[in-house]
């Protein structure tokens, strides 16, 4: 119990003394252009109701969050998208720890060592551990207590048991943060409740059910040709609707060309040429000896492994056995046709010149049965964790062993039981039938390559294994094949041409029109990329562009910047078109989707003007040309009207509109409706509208745990400087 009463507390930032050196580098700050630190904080990455969290301290934690990460999975091989999850974790953990420790500050919010401790012992990812259960099954505190001391008896002297006891401690942490929140949203929680009205208000919604007829005439009706909408209708919608519908997030627009660094005809031809150079044997004077020496070439090399793991640029020659059907299928049969020797290619295959060699050919079994001693040791993959013999320890036991087993292999199977580390143990190490490709390819090698009968010796990443094979069933063609193979790649020349094209481009682009002219003049393709966001890790249709999402946010950058950026393989030649700050849209950046709005009304107007003073839907029908549709069982609840959509002010009203009498014309999501209530089927007074009221509730607590903290977020001052240091 020793460690619940050292619950670490996140501590907050220590404030640093501001000497002379601090000074000095804040007026320099101040007296330089467009890096005031009266704009940001150079050093901080985010700031969360005036709390500054540094850069340091935030891609520390991201780290340890990495670690972490790698230490319970073993996956050491992040790539860039895993890292960038790590990132935005890491930055909503601290926002949350930021927004709600105020919260809970304030509130006087806390869990106490007791509180903690029934937490853990009701947890079931504890109770259900092995480990903390007693000899009869049943789960048992006192071992935990056990466990804890062990732990921080051993940690200081012991690194594995320090990293336990570290995994111990933050298991804690989540679970007292999880008891914090609960208690802080149990608060709100309890000021919340459903009230038997709001309860029958549900059911009646729900259940009540209205019949209609109407008339529906949607906007489409109406050509766009014939609606007018001027420039001062433009200006009256943007500035009604303008904070409701036209705020922005800051954003840019780019257009690119890429310009791919891949080989011209010459090259290819040259790494041709280059490539059968290698297939025949070469005559090179020797200046040592003064005369003359063959290099023997693929066709004729002696020694095929050291030739190919020598000149390929990717493949490598492990002497591995193939079947028929996994081979290549453009050279497949043709392996199994030939003598050894043989040669297929050269061809290209994509960016490669490649030839293949038949090295060898013969037969294997199709299946074997054998058996085995498993020799395992520490840090061996699946190696038990009580398995602590060493490597070297493991080896000195596998050759003895292997030797007495050479020498009396009647008692394999006692030798098994004995000593093996593997589950097949307890069968005397029988592994039963297996086909080629299912072991470890050590192990596969050794019982198709040797016969019925041998025992071998070899090691694989399980460990040391001594196997003998009991039998070996059908006998199927196998072959060695090598492939030798050249990347082609673009020349100096190549690659010049492109980058002085690109730089072409870059330095004629005095305005957005040239930029595409020149483009054009080039043969190349302009691509937009529109409304990106500070954050954003890659540009649409560039792999690893993120470099080019910085440079259009960089503050020194104007509409009309241009830059070149090298990426994998490509050139990119950028042209920055628009900058959005963060607040409301430009009028003229939302011209297009006003005019739409604005001659929807105007349709709905009109339809409106067509529909009103209708005494009867069946004679306004017939004066639109449309028929009376008939809809039954319309709820307030339910605002979906067949043949029409989603219509949520359509059902309101049928909800409250007295029997056969005509609606006013309603301009709706998609046309204009007018309608009529031809039965009412009222729901069923019940005695109790628990179930409802519990459902309410219910959302209640939903609502209360996934949005509280959205809210105080909305509400909280927060500075976010990732994309500079991203």
């Amino acid at each position: 119990m020793a460690t619940l009463q050292n619950i670490r507390k996140r501590s907050g930032l220590l404030i640093g003394i501001v000497g002379f050196a601090m000074l000095a580098f804040i007026l320099t700050d101040l007296l330089s252009s467009r890096g005031s630190v009266l704009q940001r904080d150079v050093n901080t990455i985010l700031e969360v109701n005036g709390d500054k969290i540094s850069s340091q301290q935030f891609f520390t934690r991201v780290q340890e969050r990495i670690d972490a990460y790698i230490t319970s999975s073993g996956d050491a091989g992040l790539t860039q998208s895993s890292r960038d999850q790590f990132l935005d974790l890491t930055y909503d953990e601290i926002l949350r720890e930021r927004i709600m420790g105020a919260e809970y500050e304030e509130l006087g919010i806390q869990v106490t060592s007791e509180e903690l401790w029934d937490v853990i012992i009701t947890n079931p990812s504890v109770t259900s551990i092995q480990g903390f259960q007693n000899e009869s099954g049943q789960f048992d505190p006192e071992r935990i207590k056990q466990y804890i001391a062990l732990l921080e008896e051993q940690r200081s002297t012991n690194p594995e048991v320090q990293t336990e006891w570290e995994n111990w401690i933050n298991f804690e942490q989540q679970l007292l943060d999880t008891q914090i929140q609960n208690k802080y949203n149990g608060l709100i929680t309890k000021g919340l409740a459903a009230t038997k009205l709001e309860g029958q208000i549900q059911y009646e919604e729900r259940n009540t059910r209205n019949d209609i007829r109407l008339v529906f005439r949607p906007y489409t009706a109406i050509n766009d040709s014939s609606i007018t909408v001027s420039d001062a209708d433009i200006k009256k919608y943007y500035s009604a609707n303008k904070e409701d519908l036209f705020e922005q997030e800051e954003g840019r627009d780019i257009e690119y060309v890429v310009f791919n660094i891949q080989p011209s005809e010459e090259d290819v031809a040259a790494a041709a040429a280059n490539f059968n150079e290698m297939m025949v044997d070469q005559i090179v004077y020797n200046s040592e000896t003064n005369q003359n020496d063959t290099i023997l070439g693929f066709v004729n090399t002696d020694d095929d492994s050291a030739f190919i793991n020598a000149n390929s640029e990717q493949s490598r020659y492990f002497g591995q056995y193939f079947r028929e059907g996994q081979l290549d299928a453009q050279y497949d049969s043709l392996m199994f046709a030939n003598e050894p020797g043989y040669i297929y290619g050269p061809y290209r295959d994509g960016d490669f010149y490649r030839a293949v060699k038949l090295i060898e050919n013969s037969t294997q079994p199709d299946s074997v049965r054998a058996r085995h001693i498993l020799i395992a040791y520490q840090g061996a993959e699946r190696a038990a964790p009580e398995v602590i013999r060493t490597p070297q320890e493991a080896q000195v036991l596998a050759d003895s062993l292997f030797e007495v087993v050479k020498a009396s292999p009647g008692q394999f199977a006692d030798f098994a039981a004995q000593y093996s580390d593997g589950p097949t143990k307890t069968k005397g190490g029988d592994l039963d039938w297996f086909q080629p490709g299912t072991m470890a390819a050590n192990f596969n090698n050794y019982v198709f390559n040797n016969e019925k009968g041998d025992i071998g010796l070899v090691i694989t990443q399980f460990g040391f294994h001594i196997i003998e094979i009991t039998n070996q069933g059908g006998n199927s063609p196998v072959v060695k094949v090598g492939v030798l193979d050249m990347r082609i790649l673009p020349s100096n020349e190549t690659e010049d041409r492109i980058y002085a094209e690109s730089n072409s481009l870059a330095g004629s682009a005095s305005s957005l029109e040239e930029f595409r002219s020149k483009a054009a003049e080039l043969g190349a393709e302009v691509r937009p990329a529109t409304n990106l966001r500070p954050l954003d890790k890659t540009v649409p249709g560039l792999l690893a562009s993120r470099q080019i999402v910085r440079w259009s946010f960089n503050e020194q950058n104007d509409e009309g910047a241009t830059n070149i950026f090298d990426l994998s393989n490509q050139v990119v030649v950028v042209y920055l078109t628009k900058i959005r700050e963060e607040g409301f849209a430009a009028i003229d950046d939302v011209r297009a989707q006003i005019d739409g709005r604005v001659r929807r009304e105007k349709k709905g107007e009109m339809i409106q003007a067509e529909m009103e003073g209708a005494s009867n839907l069946d004679d306004l029908a017939q004066s639109l040309g449309v028929q009376v549709n008939t809809i039954a069982g319309v709820t307030f609840a339910n605002n979906s009207i067949q043949g029409v959509g989603t219509e949520p002010l359509v059902a309101a009203i049928a909800a409250g509109l007295p029997l056969n009498t005509l609606s006013e014309p309603i301009i709706g999501n998609t046309g204009v409706i007018m309608i009529e209530v031809t039965n009412r089927t009222e729901a069923t007074p019940q005695e109790n509208y628990d179930t409802q009221i519990q459902q309410i509730a219910n959302q209640y607590v939903s609502r209360v745990n996934s949005e509280v903290f959205e809210t105080l977020k909305s509400k909280a001052t927060i500075v976010d400087n990732r994309a500079s240091f991203q």
